[in-house]
Parts: C-alpha cells; structure tokens; sequence
C-alpha cells in the first residue's frame, strides 16, 4: 500500500554464534507511520542460519507483527516462516 507520505523505519539485530556453521538470528523493528495511516507498527524475527558450504547459507527465518500491522495490512501481516539458500561473494 503505496503512499506518498514519509515514514521512519528503527530496526535493532543481533547475531549470535552457536560454532562455525550455525547461528542464531534477531531482529525488532518499529515502522512509523503516523503521518501516512494514522498508526504504526512492530516487525520482529527470530531465525536460524547454517552455514553449509562457503559461501552458501540456508536460513529458515519466523517473521511477526503486532495487532497494529493486522489493522493496516490484514492480507499481509500476521506471522510466517520464510525458508532461504543465499550465497554471498
């Protein structure tokens, strides 16, 4: 949902190492956007990130967002999983 309005986006992640090939992942956002719908929202994730073989990775990632998020943008906030293979060069 596109506005021409501006908003402000926050986001605080942390990394942690498990050994090697394994870490674990978080973020917490905060989206506001009071002067374009009136409400903000919060975006959290908690994943998990294997690191198989350089310089692939595969991670499977659990998004969530508040009740405020559902209110803006029922077809598309809720919680989900997202499963990715990556490789960085």
């Amino acid at each position: 949902m596109a506005s021409k309005t501006s908003g402000t986006y926050a986001l605080i992640g942390a990394r942690y190492p498990i050994n090697d090939r394994w870490r674990v992942e978080g973020t917490l956002a905060r989206y506001f956007l009071d002067s374009a719908y009136a409400d903000s929202y919060t975006h959290g994730s908690v994943g998990v990130v294997w690191a198989f073989k350089a310089p692939f990775e595969a991670r499977l990632t659990l998004h969530g967002t508040d009740s405020a998020a559902k209110r803006l943008f029922p077809s598309m906030a809720g919680t989900r999983a997202e499963l990715a293979l990556q490789a960085s060069f």
